[in-house]
């Protein structure tokens, strides 16, 4: 039976991680649905096919929790871009996505309003000044620009989290111009109202995450934006 409530605008924001390890008696493999077992069975290495059915194993639990239906009962259906949006059961208003880098994976859910959530790794990115005079928009790049080492590394990154969060939300994924829009507002870690060409008077709001030392992640919900309220997922379903 469902349990999780989410209030209106709020968007729960759930951090995934390999570790706890699932329970000896959860068959994760089996709650899967055919198209997600395709998937898995085509990565190369077995620690990816084994993280990647983890997550997915996660994401139908802490689903579940928001509706009535068991984990294996939950099905999705896939937009243009591949956007996965919860089909069955029908009316619930649940809408998530998902993200993940190296060891870390974050599911963002809300009701009713598309959501869009991204998380990077912290790392060092050389070519910043480079991707950034080419995709993002003049002001970005000056902001960028303007910084320098591990500064710069970071601007850049809440930069890309920013766009990529919005684009996901939109349901566009890579065929959206990153150019096209601005995210300068929200680099800083102020929550940002964005305009999209298209979408008349309804905004895109977007709000950092704090994620742990070692990410940086970014969510956008359409609309308003409530709470955004950070959970910790395990296995016995921790908030």
């Amino acid at each position: 039976m469902a349990a999780q409530q989410c209030g209106p605008g709020d968007v729960h924001v759930w951090m995934i991680s390999p570790a706890p390890p699932l329970p000896a008696a959860c068959d994760s493999w089996a709650i899967l649905s055919a198209h997600e077992r395709s998937r898995a069975e085509r990565f190369h290495f077995e620690a990816d096919r084994q993280w990647y059915v983890a997550r997915h194993y996660a994401v139908r639990s802490i689903l579940s929790g928001y509706v009535d239906a068991a984990p294996s009962e939950l099905v999705f259906g896939y937009g243009e871009a591949g956007k996965p949006e919860l089909t069955y059961p029908p009316g619930s208003g649940i809408r998530q996505n998902l993200s993940h880098a190296s060891s870390l994976a974050v599911l963002a859910v809300t009701r009713d309003e598309p959501v869009g959530v991204d998380i990077e790794r912290k790392r060092p990115v050389p070519e910043a000044c480079d991707i950034a005079r080419r995709m993002f928009s003049e002001g970005e790049y000056r902001l960028i620009a303007a910084a320098s080492g591990a500064a710069r590394d970071e601007a850049f990154l809440r930069c890309w989290t920013c766009k990529e969060a919005v684009v996901k939300a939109t349901g566009q994924g890579i065929t959206a111009p990153l150019q096209s829009f601005d995210v300068g507002a929200a680099m800083g870690g102020a929550i940002a109202t964005i305009h999209l060409e298209g979408d008349g008077e309804n905004p895109w709001v977007i709000a950092s995450l704090a994620v742990g030392p070692e990410h940086i992640g970014a969510v956008v919900r359409r609309g308003t934006l409530g709470r955004v309220e950070m959970c910790t997922w395990g296995p016995e379903g921790t908030r």
